[in-house]
C-alpha cells in the first residue's frame, strides 16, 4: 500500500489499484506509520507525497516487496515441481541473439530447473547482481564491476544501420553517409553510448537534417517507428537480429566499420562454484557464442 500511494500520489487511486476501500487504505498506511514512529506521507490538496523520512525508507520497502515477490515465485515453482532455480538478467541484445537458444538447450538438459529472466536497464541489472537478487547477467561490460564479480566476453556485436524492408535505402548496394543524411533518422536514447557513437558516425560527413525524436529502450516500439515513419536507425546488430532474420528490417550496407563492445556474462565465481545449473548454462553459452 505504501508503494502504491507513493507511485500514484493519492490514497484513493492506491486503494483502487490494490482493490480495497479508501478507509481501509488510510488505516493501513496509518498502522505502518504508527509502527515506524514517523509519518510516511504529507497530505495536500491533490493527494499525498512522501515525507523526507518516507523517501528514505521507500527503497527498502520496494526491495522488501521485490524479495517477497521472488519468494512467491520460488514457492510457486516448488509447488509446480521444479527442484532448483536460476535467476538471470539480460539486456535486449542478449535476448535478441544467443540467449533464447541457450535457454532452450538448458531447459532441455535440466527440465526441473526454473529459469527466471529479469529484463531491465544495464544499471539496474548490475545493481540486482550486487544485491544478490540475480545470479548471472548477460550484458556488456559495465564501467565498474560489482565487488567480487568477473566479466567474461561471449558474443561479438557491432552497430548496424537498419531500415524497413520497403525503405529506399534497403535496395542500395553500397550507401554513402551523404546520401543517408537525406533520410529521416530515429535518434538513439539521449545520453546513451549509442547516441555518442551515432554522432561520431557522422564525423567528416553531413549530418541528417530530419530526426524522429522518440528515444526509447523498448525495441518493439523502435521497430514499429522505423516502419511507420520510414526511418533509418543506428542500433546494435544483435538487438535487431530477430527482425533482420524475419525480413521485417534490412541492414543498409556501406563503407564503414561499426565495432562495439561484446556481450558477456557477469557473475560472481563463488556463486558459479556453488551452482551446477549456472555452470551448465555458461558451458552452453560458450559453445554457441562467437567471441
Amino acid at each position: 500500500m505504501v508503494d502504491a500511494v507513493a507511485s500514484i500520489g493519492n490514497i484513493q487511486g492506491a486503494a483502487d489499484l490494490v482493490g480495497i476501500s479508501q478507509p481501509a487504505a488510510t488505516h493501513s498506511v496509518a498502522e505502518i506509520e504508527k509502527l515506524l514512529g514517523f509519518p510516511l506521507f504529507e497530505r495536500h490538496a491533490k493527494g499525498a507525497r512522501p515525507t523526507p523520512a518516507g523517501e528514505a525508507v521507500l527503497p527498502k520497502i520496494r526491495a522488501a516487496l521485490a524479495a517477497f515477490a521472488e519468494c512467491a515465485d520460488i514457492a510457486s515453482d516448488i509447488w509446480a515441481g521444479s527442484q532448483s532455480e536460476l535467476r538471470l538478467g539480460a539486456i535486449d541484445a542478449a535476448i535478441g541473439s544467443f540467449l533464447p537458444d541457450a535457454i532452450a538447450r538448458f531447459t532441455s538438459r535440466l527440465p526441473a530447473t526454473a529459469v527466471h529472466v529479469s529484463h531491465a536497464s544495464p544499471e539496474r541489472l548490475v545493481q540486482q547482481l550486487a544485491d544478490g537478487t540475480i545470479d548471472l547477467l548477460f550484458i556488456r561490460r559495465p564501467t565498474q564491476l560489482p565487488a567480487h564479480a568477473v566479466f567474461e566476453a561471449l558474443a561479438s556485436d557491432r552497430y548496424a544501420v537498419v531500415c524497413a524492408a520497403g525503405h529506399p535505402a534497403a535496395t542500395l548496394q553500397l550507401a554513402s553517409r551523404d546520401l543517408l543524411s537525406t533520410f529521416l533518422w530515429l535518434m538513439p536514447p539521449k545520453g546513451s553510448i549509442a547516441e555518442a557513437d551515432f554522432l561520431a558516425f557522422w564525423s567528416g560527413s553531413t549530418r541528417p537534417r530530419d530526426y524522429c525524436w522518440v528515444a526509447s529502450r523498448a525495441i518493439t516500439l523502435a521497430v514499429a517507428l522505423i516502419a511507420k515513419r520510414q526511418a533509418l536507425a543506428f542500433v546494435p546488430r544483435n538487438l535487431v537480429l530477430p527482425y533482420l532474420t524475419q525480413g521485417s528490417l534490412t541492414e543498409v550496407r556501406g563503407d564503414w566499420t561499426l565495432p562495439m563492445a561484446p556481450i558477456g556474462a557477469l557473475y560472481r565465481p563463488d556463486t558459479a562454484a556453488r551452482s551446477s545449473q549456472m555452470q551448465v548454462l555458461l558451458e552452453i553459452v560458450r559453445g554457441i557464442a562467437d567471441v
